[in-house]
């Protein structure tokens, strides 16, 4: 998969040039390129069908846009993924709520300025969103009890700081397996990718899914290259120019190209400094919340 996924981002870049110069051997490997590629989409299109599905996750779902938990004798509490799922497991991993599941483009996210922060689709002008630069190539989410203050400002690197952008911190989880949207997985933490949108920095931290086939060998930002060399690079391409939104049902409706860029000059930050970000984000979630505060 991690190999077909790195296909997906070369096709773009590759040129024939670097091909045999045998017409016979480069016509063989368009044609078997050109049959993975129709294989990949077919499974795309499974995938974005099954994850548009509304169904129960183990014990945690989401329904009409709330977040529900299974209690005691079949009981069922309302929650909000944001503040009543806990950052830490017990086994020392974090826990991430999806929002946006792998190959699908629905603008899903977590509601901070709603009670119970459900997860909905982003709307302008009545109108519900999506990404247009194409299918996630990985699964987008939060790490719950966590909060990038914009009161706070972050050095990155750059001459000026820059401030948080008022939400939970952002994750990518790169794993083999497509999650589906309101699921929450334990995951580990690889490293970090610092997005600067509109002055503000986004953290991107980039984690897998501790049930990932590939979990064993992937414990940081090296392991994870050495087995997808190419999974930053076609990352960081989405985040830069992917947050070229589209209005569902009207034409010429989007909302213009936005070309972000990342500091440290573009370098993924290790483990040990997502892990640094991610326990100040949650103390500031835990300032934020001590007075009972639940919306932004």
């Amino acid at each position: 998969f991690l190999i077909a996924r790195d296909t997906l981002y070369i096709k773009k870049v590759v040129h024939f040039s670097l091909f045999p110069a045998s017409p016979t051997i480069r016509y063989l490997l368009s044609y078997l390129l050109f049959v993975s590629l129709l294989d990949i989409a077919a499974k795309c299109s499974k995938h974005r069908a099954r994850a548009d599905q509304d169904v129960p996750l183990s014990n945690k779902k989401t329904k009409q846009n709330k977040t529900i938990l299974q209690g005691p004798e079949s009981q069922l509490k309302q929650i909000s993924p944001w503040h009543d799922i806990p950052l830490f497991a017990n086994d020392g991993s974090v826990h991430f709520v999806c929002e946006i599941p792998m190959w699908t483009r629905k603008k899903l996210e977590i509601a901070t300025g709603e009670e119970f922060n459900p997860i909905k689709m982003a709307a302008q002008a009545g109108k519900p969103m999506e990404y247009t630069y194409g299918d996630l190539l990985f699964n987008y989410g939060a790490l719950p009890q966590t909060w990038n203050d914009p009161r706070v400002k972050s050095d990155v690197g750059e001459a000026q700081a820059h401030t948080g952008d008022n939400d939970p911190i952002d994750a990518v989880e790169v794993g083999t397996l497509q999650l589906r949207s309101g699921e929450v997985r334990k995951v580990k933490v690889l490293g970090a990718i610092a997005m600067i949108e509109g002055g503000e920095v986004d953290w991107k931290v980039v984690v897998l899914s501790v049930d990932d086939p590939y979990a064993e060998r992937i414990n940081d930002i090296d392991e994870l290259l050495a087995v997808s060399p190419n999974s930053l690079i076609a990352m960081k391409e989405w985040f830069k120019v992917g947050y070229d939104l589209k209005l569902y049902g009207r034409e010429g409706g989007n909302s213009g190209p936005v070309e972000n860029r990342f500091a440290f000059g573009g370098k993924p930050m290790p483990r040990e400094y997502a892990l640094t970000l991610i326990n100040e984000s949650h103390a500031s979630w835990r300032e934020l919340t001590l007075s009972g505060q639940t919306t932004v």
